[in-house]
């Protein structure tokens, strides 16, 4: 199978994130790896390590004093314990507000059940890797197939690392190179246009309730390069469906 892509793309400051895959700037892997993964790099300085401590004791110190002299002039605020001023996570705080952007339905800005009206197979139903579905029960899955000679599968990546450092943990990335990865041929099938000979391939899938009511998996995909916006849009919608109807 020949794939073709266009563009090109250097980026020596770029690596891989070990956990994830995800291609991300050498600068941010650390901050990645903290905020996505919850890994922090070790340090082994004692010094370092007293430091931090040391200031920490010391704001709890100042914050618990001035807690203290508050509560002490107006004892009913100690009594206050309804709970209002508690902040949710970033992400029920989101979807609280959030509006879903796109339908079920057949079209090129739909969420599809089946094959969409611009495949060969419209209106077939699809059958999705095994090794997606087996995913979804927790959260939307993001399919991105790629390879490293293609300027626009790195284009690709770039767009989405930020989308993974603010969302990562509300939804499962997946990286299938060409290269190297057996399920390229059914991550491939993803391809909208049913010509299945070119790459990037990024399909977006979650769960929601069809016409009848009934919980079903939808997707959504596109050959090459979307820009963030797209990936944004898209995988905030997943995230906001799968919250609702899983």
């Amino acid at each position: 199978m020949q794939l073709s892509s266009g563009g090109a793309m250097t980026g020596d400051e770029w690596t891989r994130c070990p956990e994830c895959n995800v291609r991300i700037k050498q600068s941010n892997l650390e901050k990645h790896l903290e905020k996505v993964h919850d890994i922090t790099k070790p340090v082994n300085s004692p010094k370092s390590k007293l430091r931090p401590l040391a200031i920490t004791v010391v704001v709890l110190l100042i914050l618990a004093s001035a807690s203290y002299i508050l509560l002490k002039d107006d004892p009913e605020a100690s009594n206050d314990d309804n709970g209002d001023d508690d902040e949710p996570d970033d992400t029920q705080y989101w979807l609280t507000t959030y509006e879903q952007k796109f339908n079920l339905g057949s079209g090129d800005d739909d969420w599809w059940v089946k094959y969409p009206d611009q495949h060969p197979s419209n209106g077939t139903d699809f059958t999705h890797p095994s090794w997606v579905l087996n995913n979804l029960d927790n959260k939307p899955v993001v399919v991105l197939v790629g390879a490293e000679w293609c300027p626009a599968c790195k284009q690709q990546e770039t767009d989405l690392a930020p989308i993974i450092n603010d969302l990562g943990s509300d939804f499962k990335y997946i990286y299938i190179n060409t290269s190297k990865d057996e399920r390229t041929m059914e991550a491939i099938s993803y391809d909208p246009t049913g010509k299945e000979n070119s790459i990037p391939v990024t399909a977006i899938v979650t769960k929601a309730k069809n016409t009848q009511g009934d919980k079903t998996v939808v997707w959504h995909s596109a050959l090459g390069a979307t820009g963030e916006q797209w990936l944004r849009q898209y995988i905030k919608d997943a995230i906001y469906l799968h919250h609702e109807h899983a």
